[in-house]
């Protein structure tokens, strides 16, 4: 009897943990706003754009707009902020590389959580622990982008790769946010793009997306992406009733 008991004892302390996990679980995953971010099915697209355009110069990159939508571009800290008006921005964050989830610069990462959809409860409840943990960190790091409510869009080019994600409803309703990776040097850059005409921020994500290149193999300290970034905007920025030309930037190691 005492070793039923025993038993019985020790598969409800193995038991009870996982019953509360699938309960957890179900409760996070089954919620309005993560049923719509989770049910995106991501898309693959080829790139490209054959309008007129004009050559952004970071000094660590370079990238084309649609010719005379953007007039100036302001530095703030490391980030830049090109500027078309008051609806039209293309906000560049610091470039970045941070592999702590995967060595590819999280790249890797990145596009398995996108892919990565909810199980049946049955499913969380018999999974590994290690299972478990694996599939809730891809899910969570889903439900956290509310950039990619109204889809998601991989692209490659010769030189990069990256994720275009469209803005969540009803904030972000005129953005996309954009991540491009180098394929070769360990360089990321975060894009967000906010423009107010359907046509036009289509435009600006498909001629980014498909221009984009990184100019520099390692990625400069803070100090030297403060200068650089100082330099593209008074590289860029139109004085009132003139014309932007395109000064040289300088090199990374003039800085």
């Amino acid at each position: 009897m005492l070793g039923a008991v025993t038993v019985a004892v020790a598969v409800a302390f193995l038991l009870v943990p996982r019953v509360y996990r699938a309960i957890e679980y179900r409760r996070i995953v089954s919620s309005p706003s993560a049923s719509r971010l989770l049910s995106v099915q991501p898309a693959t697209s080829d790139v490209q754009f054959k309008k007129p355009t004009e050559t952004i110069n970071t000094g660590y990159a370079t990238f084309a707009v649609p010719l005379g939508v953007f007039t100036h571009m302001d530095s703030h800290d490391t980030w830049l902020n090109l500027r078309g008006g008051d609806d039209f921005s293309v906000l560049l964050t610091e470039v970045n590389f941070q592999s702590e989830f995967s060595v590819d610069g999280n790249y890797s990462f990145f596009r398995k959580a996108m892919q990565e959809h909810p199980v049946t409860v049955a499913k969380a409840f018999s999974m590994s622990e290690a299972e478990f943990t694996r599939h809730v960190t891809l899910i969570m790091a889903k439900l956290s982008n509310s950039y990619a409510e109204r889809g998601i869009v991989f692209f490659e080019t010769n030189r990069t790769k990256g994720i275009i994600r469209l803005g969540a409803e009803p904030y972000f309703t005129h953005g996309v946010h954009l991540i491009v990776w180098d394929k070769q040097y360990p360089l990321c850059q975060e894009i967000t793009i906010t423009v107010s005409d359907p046509d036009l921020r289509n435009d600006t994500a498909q001629a980014i997306a498909s221009t984009f290149e990184f100019t520099m193999e390692v990625l400069p300290d803070h100090d030297k992406l403060l200068q650089m970034a100082k330099h593209a905007a008074e590289a860029f920025s139109k004085p009132a009733g003139g014309q932007s030309g395109e000064p040289e930037l300088p090199s990374i190691d003039s800085l």
